[in-house]
């Protein structure tokens, strides 16, 4: 009777010794095969192997779509109508004209004897109406404000944030 885990013994075969691993991959495969670890043949590891493949090239091309999609989302423009500024708020709409041709619009509201000007810019997407309250509590300290529409969002031209 052939050893379970080694010895002499001359009838002892692969399908005792599992660990026993040959350079011929047919044989490789049937010694875990008979180790009773996966039940598969080898070309059972070969199907799985390319279909690993296929599902991790496929999960890589849908990150990247999803990449691509998420940040033309994030640059898109987001111009709206914000409107004259609110009758609590006595600011002028200015239009401020950069190097490149763009054109922001702002409102700007002096306070008289002020010494210093705060330009607050709203956060991505936004607009300047989401920093007017900052605004008034500046301009209750005697600072006077410009609250600027950043390129492609509120009233100021552009394309691409």
């Amino acid at each position: 009777m052939a050893s379970s885990r080694g010895g002499s013994d001359s009838s002892t075969t692969f399908n005792d010794q599992p660990w026993l691993l040959s350079d011929d991959n047919k044989a490789g495969c049937e010694a875990w095969n008979n180790w009773n670890l996966l039940n598969v043949t080898c070309m059972n590891w070969r199907r799985i192997r390319n279909w690993l493949s296929v599902i991790a090239f496929t999960g890589i091309v849908a990150v990247l779509v999803s990449a691509w999609i998420v940040g033309g989302a994030l640059v898109a423009p987001a111009n709206r109508v914000v409107g004259p500024a609110p009758l609590d708020f006595p600011a002028s709409t200015v239009e401020i004209t950069s190097a490149s041709g763009a054109k922001l619009i702002a409102w700007h509201l002096t306070v008289p004897d002020s010494n210093a000007t705060a330009i607050l810019l709203h956060p991505i997407r936004g607009d300047r109406r989401d920093m007017l309250s900052r605004a008034r509590m500046l301009n209750a300290h005697g600072y006077s404000t410009l609250l600027v529409d950043l390129q492609a969002h509120g009233e100021s031209a552009g394309e691409k944030i």
